[in-house]
């Protein structure tokens, strides 16, 4: 089985979910996995200009392969930034193993940046973000727990 087609099987199952909703795919590899998705109208990049992301539109899920591997760290965890701050509520982010290890990747930047480890050959590692589990709901955090909630409605501050 080629490279493309077994990243194709790992990629397509979590795009599933969001068949009739706006995806972008960045990256020369992602780019093959849009021809092998029925997506209607995604939008498509193969360059990381951060200026480029300015045009684009929301996403509610953007496909990223090549960039850990061709952008300095800096120029990639700040491309990465903006895409999951700005534009996208879900990332998969495709990264080749050994090469993105070259440009002082580690495992831990990924886990710094909210991705979680979806899967991992020898070659690749499958990484996925989710905004809506980014962050933990904590049982501490609503009003029971902050400001003397006995006195609302009592004082005037």
């Amino acid at each position: 089985m080629s490279d493309v087609s077994y990243i194709s099987k790992t990629i397509l199952p979590l795009l599933a979910p969001f068949q009739q909703r706006p995806v972008l795919f960045a990256g020369r590899e992602a780019l093959t996995i849009s021809n092998d998705s029925n997506l209607p109208q995604p939008q498509c990049t193969d360059c990381f200009d951060i200026e480029q992301l300015d045009a684009l539109k929301n996403v509610d899920i953007a496909v990223v392969s090549d960039l850990t591997e061709t952008l300095a760290k800096t120029e990639a965890m700040q491309w990465l930034g903006v895409l999951k701050n700005k534009l996208a509520q879900h990332i998969i982010l495709i990264v080749d193993t050994e090469k993105s290890a070259d440009m002082g990747w580690q495992f831990a930047d990924f886990l710094g940046l909210g991705f979680k480890l979806h899967q991992q050959t020898n070659q690749h590692q499958f990484f996925y973000y989710a905004i809506e589990s980014y962050q933990i709901r904590k049982d501490w955090l609503n009003a029971k727990y902050w400001a003397n909630p006995e006195n609302f409605d009592k004082y005037r501050w």
